[in-house]
């Protein structure tokens, strides 16, 4: 099985339109799950073909078990740097629906974040939909609304016209007092951005007077 993956992948990437691949092996994919655990070379190859693939063709095939393959796979931060771009636009687009919102594991959460802190220049601006904050406050999903607060903090910065700080606010006070500790572990991916992006969540942190982060090492 494994080889059959590795010819379908290898023959797609000698294609300009490597979107070709999951009409034919979409369903095979997620279907694999039922193997695991994954040998290395197994999971190598699932990964790189579902960060080629992209969500909108797994949807079709349906979303439950393609995000069950997510959760078995454990994704982490070093398996997809070298394909940052696919990855964050496909995990931005399952939480493009209210299913993707409630199913997608918690790892991918952080995962998310950390692809656009480490890659905002390249990802982009992510929708910071209403909704995915909604939807994470009344299941009280303070962990994954965490991270999220992250991917839009990173995505946006506190200076742009479409992310008002008060949209921020009603975001992040809620979290600071449900989640003990997330003031100081945002505070931490923070220190990667720019500190014109770090010291206005300091002020925010201080406003719910759980007291500022800690200072960037200069």
């Amino acid at each position: 099985m494994t080889d059959i993956l590795d010819r379908l992948i290898s023959t797609n990437l000698s294609y300009s339109d490597h979107r070709d691949l999951p009409r034919a092996c979409a369903s095979y994919v997620v279907d694999l799950r039922r193997l695991q655990p994954f040998s290395p070379r197994l999971r190598h190859l699932l990964i790189c073909c579902i960060g080629l693939t992209g969500y909108s063709r797994f949807e079709q095939v349906g979303s439950a078990g393609f995000l069950e393959l997510l959760d078995h796979l454990h994704i982490r931060g070093e398996d997809v740097a070298g394909n940052a771009y696919h990855w964050g636009n496909l995990l931005l687009t399952v939480l493009k629906s209210t299913e993707g919102i409630r199913g997608l594991p918690y790892g991918y959460w952080e995962l998310l974040a950390e692809l656009m802190i480490s890659n905002r220049h390249i990802l982009g601006r992510a929708n910071c939909d209403p909704h995915i904050m909604e939807t994470l406050e009344e299941a009280e999903e303070w962990g994954k609304l965490q991270w999220w607060f992250c991917t839009a903090w990173a995505s946006w910065g506190p200076t742009s016209s479409s992310l008002k700080v008060a949209d921020v606010e009603s975001m992040a006070l809620p979290l600071f007092r449900n989640q003990p500790g997330a003031c100081q572990e945002i505070g931490r991916w923070m220190e990667r951005l720019d500190r014109s992006d770090l010291e206005p969540f300091q002020r925010m942190c201080e406003r719910a007077n759980l007291g500022a982060v800690g200072q960037r090492t200069q």
